[in-house]
Parts: structure tokens; sequence; C-alpha cells
């Protein structure tokens, strides 16, 4: 599947480093980390970077999560319902 997809979307790529033992498995070697594929989702839901250009290409998002986005929740949830 990682040889098929025209992007690999993580959070954050030095946490993908750490944590994603799926792609750590797959790609074993240290150059892996340096594909242009590999991209961080924020560049790509902000418009900086390009996402996919046709609905054939294959995309895979690893999610991690990072604490600030468990922090931003937290805070949206309480200022909602408090």
């Amino acid at each position: 599947l990682l040889n098929r997809a025209a992007i690999v979307a993580v959070d954050a790529i030095d946490q993908a480093k750490i944590e994603s033992g799926d792609l750590l498995l797959a790609w074993p070697a240290p150059e892996h980390w340096n594909d242009p594929r590999l991209v961080e989702l924020a560049p790509i839901a902000a418009g900086q970077k390009p996402g996919r250009n046709s609905s054939g290409d294959v995309t895979i998002f690893k999610s991690n999560g990072l604490g600030v986005q468990d922090i931003a929740v937290a805070g949206f949830v309480f200022e909602r319902y408090s």
C-alpha cells in the first residue's frame, strides 16, 4: 500500500518516526523518511502543499494524535458545554 500511495500524510513526521510502528516496519531504512510523498497533514489542510492529484491516487493518513490537538478539543468542548 505504501508503494502505491501518492501521499503518506502524518500528524508530525518526527512523531511518526517514533510512534508509527506500522510505518517503521514498512519503511525500516532511514532514507524512507525522506520520501517526498511523506508530508505532514497541516500544510495540506492549509493549502500550502498539494493533496492528491486525482481521485485514483491512493492517500494514506497515519494519525498518532498530538497533545496540542487533545488540548484544543478539550478547550472547545469546555467552552461549548460549560
